[in-house]
């Protein structure tokens, strides 16, 4: 999705595994009630955890690119079926949402984290005898699979033209090789960084989907 934007923040500062379970909650509960004082109340609290990253506003919106294309894309569709207009506006801020919550979730939280944290929910599997490790890296990958064309692209391309070579066609094939291979270097080094340890706020955002969804009910 996005880079990691190094900064000092209560956000940025989670226990990885307590930021991945927090947004998924936040995700799910954003599907699971259709009443606008209810979008009204999840678009202020994700306009807090934004500003609580301490990530420039300009940043996220350069970010949310993306986010013109699918639109456009699911107005158009759902206009050829009829949908109704309030269906419509409803599908338009869960993705909004959940656009979002990806976005801080890439940004505040390094990738190696991210596997850690996926590792940590998927042992269970370990008992059927699956590499919980390596479908986290796998998983981590395709996440940040068209970031790391990009960033493959353009390093590339500076080389290329130092050389007067631009031929678009190499270029992506290369980007492709270098990606495919830093993925298998990610499958076979296990993540030792330190993680750090949970403490009050960490719980809090655990729960807070909880109190969002309770506070309508």
């Amino acid at each position: 999705m996005c880079k990691y934007y190094l900064s000092e923040s209560k956000i940025h500062s989670m226990n990885p595994l307590a930021k991945l379970i927090s947004i998924t909650l936040l995700i799910f509960i954003s599907f699971s009630n259709t009443t606008i004082e209810f979008y009204a109340l999840l678009t202020i609290l994700t306009i807090l955890l934004t500003l609580l990253t301490n990530i420039p506003m300009k940043t996220y919106i350069q970010n949310m690119k993306i986010w013109i294309p699918i639109t456009i894309f699911l107005i158009t569709t759902n206009l050829l079926f009829q949908t109704p207009i309030t269906n419509i506006v409803r599908i338009i801020i869960r993705f909004t949402l959940m656009l979002s919550y990806f976005i801080m979730l890439t940004m505040t939280t390094k990738r190696i984290q991210i596997i850690k944290a996926l590792d940590q929910i998927l042992s269970p599997l370990k008992k059927f005898q699956i590499n919980t490790l390596q479908l986290a890296s796998q998983i981590t990958s395709n996440i940040y699979f068209l970031e790391d064309i990009k960033e493959e692209k353009k390093q590339i391309l500076k080389s290329s033209i130092s050389r007067g070579n631009n031929q678009p066609e190499e270029i992506l094939s290369l980007s492709l090789s270098r990606i495919s291979k830093k993925t298998e270097n990610l499958k076979i080094t296990k993540p030792n960084q330190s993680i750090n340890h949970w403490n009050w706020f960490d719980c809090y955002m655990v729960i807070m989907p909880f109190i969002t969804l309770l506070i309508l009910i």
